[in-house]
């Protein structure tokens, strides 16, 4: 039996690891945070998440957190409706509670926290044999698998030309507690656009009182750098201050000292998923501009594909060959959201109109 080390306890090793250890295989998860650290705040769960989720018996557990969608609305910062049209199979969700659902069907001997990535160490044949971690600890292994993120080290040692590509559009997010607005919304998620291009507003319900909202922004025009978060506060009443409601209404029910920014980033295909016996998935394998909400979606089919071709009807087959499938299931998909997640950054920094693909963005 292959022992499976994973490193990273996101979306992607945690779906991974639940498939591997329905079917008995030896599995251990190392995460580089620490138990109580934050999950993040709220994204779109979309069908081909939800779909999986399904596959792994957890759907109904996940109905449970989350909050429907079923219109999405755009409008111009002065209040115009552009356009409306009905969604399906679409739902706001706390990422907390999409972790805490995966993380509950793993025993918790299996998860070590607060080990960061180092190095790996190999034999003669090039293969990975353990994986050493900056706390000292190192782990033997037959299977080293990065679910590390977007800014992978595993990445980089095993694909060191590989980099990231900035796209020049930040997000400020948000998480609010507002039932009111939640009702009024009545599973809407709204986009407030300024016409001229190159700011937006988005809003969206992710549970009966919590609302996600995220300011975007292009940086070829607009450049901050916040020391804090009166910094943030300022710079956003700068930029929404004029904007109609329900700008003001979210302005005004912020902690700001909780906010994110995130700098975008996406990554050209690389050429492959794996290097001999270590792999990635996830983040680490491939990263889309955050306007697709891909990121935890495709994690999930990540992880629970490599898990049906780690089965037990599989284990003769080298860790390798099985990358190799792995990489040809997974690629068109993958590049199909890297190009998708491009045309959505292009049509973001001109001037939207009724035309517009719906950004899926949180």
């Amino acid at each position: 039996m292959r022992k499976v080390v994973i490193i990273g306890g996101g979306a992607a090793g945690l779906s991974l690891a639940i498939g591997l250890k329905k079917q008995g295989q030896s599995v251990k998860i190392f995460e580089k945070r620490e138990e109580n650290h934050s999950n993040g705040l709220a994204l779109l769960l979309l069908p081909n998440g939800m779909e999986v989720l399904k596959k792994m018996d957890l759907q109904e557990e996940v109905l449970k957190k989350v909050s429907s969608l079923n219109n999405f609305v755009s409008q111009y910062s002065t209040g115009k409706q552009i356009f409306s049209k009905p969604m399906s199979n679409l739902y706001g969700v706390k990422r907390g509670d999409i972790l805490d659902t995966l993380k509950d069907k793993i025993s918790k001997v299996d998860i070590s926290y607060g080990h960061a990535f180092s190095h790996f160490s190999y034999n003669q044949n090039g293969e990975a044999r353990a994986v050493h971690f900056k706390n000292g600890h190192i782990e033997k292994g037959d299977v080293f698998i990065g679910a590390d993120g977007v800014h992978s080290p595993i990445r980089k040692s095993i694909f060191p030309e590989s980099n990231l590509i900035q796209t020049n559009i930040s997000e400020m997010v948000s998480l609010i507690k507002a039932p009111n607005l939640v009702k009024r919304l009545n599973g809407t998620f709204q986009k407030i656009i300024c016409k001229a291009g190159g700011r937006a507003i988005g809003l969206l319900p992710c549970s009966k009182e919590d609302v996600v909202w995220f300011f975007q922004y292009d940086e070829s025009i607009i450049d901050f750098d916040p020391d804090n978060d009166n910094d943030i506060k300022s710079f956003l009443r700068h930029q929404i201050g004029s904007w109609a409601n329900p700008a003001e209404e979210l302005f005004l029910k912020t902690d700001f000292s909780h906010s994110y920014l995130w700098k975008t980033h996406d990554m050209n295909l690389l050429p492959a998923f794996h290097k001999n016996n270590v792999a990635l998935i996830g983040d680490a394998a491939h990263v889309f501009n955050t306007l697709t909400s891909q990121g935890l979606n495709s994690a999930l089919e990540d992880g629970y594909c490599l898990s049906q071709l780690f089965s037990n009807e599989n284990k003769n087959i080298p860790a390798s060959k099985v990358f190799e499938i792995f990489y040809s299931l997974r690629k068109e998909t993958v590049k199909n959201n890297i190009e998708y997640g491009r045309m959505l950054k292009d049509q973001f920094i001109v001037t939207q109109d009724q035309n517009m693909v719906v950004p899926m963005a949180v």
